[in-house]
């Protein structure tokens, strides 16, 4: 699932979506895994908009677990202010939310790039897998993020 959800009016209707996800058909396992990318723009916060991303409830009964790839959105042309919270960030305030999230970032200091967003692709399809859950991977919380995700998309399906 490819959602934008960069503010926290967005990242709330997407948590709406992923309740009726869980919940219709009740699943007894879930596996949710994100991979979150969000823009450095105060006042807004990593916490406003997780908080409302990570709102989304399951039925009682309901196993639920979640994991995290964290990581930033390649330069945006023309625009050098458009700056990316830092992924260990992103991975502190997901913890403050969800305490035994499972977390995977790019190695610190690297430029990101599309091979980081094609590894969290893969880290968090392997999450889903492992877990012997339904699931579902969930790419959100930047419209840069969504930007890279389909220049690799379109770049797949010309291949």
């Amino acid at each position: 699932l490819v959602d934008g959800a960069h503010n926290p009016a967005s990242a709330a209707t997407l948590s709406t979506f992923i309740t009726r996800f869980i919940r219709t058909p009740a699943r007894s396992r879930v596996h949710l895994a994100f991979i979150l990318s969000l823009s450095h723009s105060p006042p807004k916060t990593p916490l406003d908009t997780l908080s409302s991303l990570f709102s989304y409830s399951a039925a009682e009964g309901t196993e639920m677990t979640t994991s995290v790839a964290a990581l930033g959105f390649t330069p945006v042309d023309g625009m050098p202010w458009v700056k990316h919270v830092p992924p260990a960030e992103i991975v502190a305030t997901t913890r403050c939310l969800k305490a035994d999230a499972r977390a995977w970032t790019p190695p610190d200091g690297e430029e990101v790039n599309q091979a980081h967003i094609r590894q969290a692709l893969e880290w968090s399809a392997v999450q889903v897998i492992e877990s012997g859950s339904q699931g579902l991977v969930i790419l959100a919380g930047s419209l840069y993020l969504v930007a890279d995700f389909y220049r690799i998309f379109m770049e797949q399906a010309s291949a």
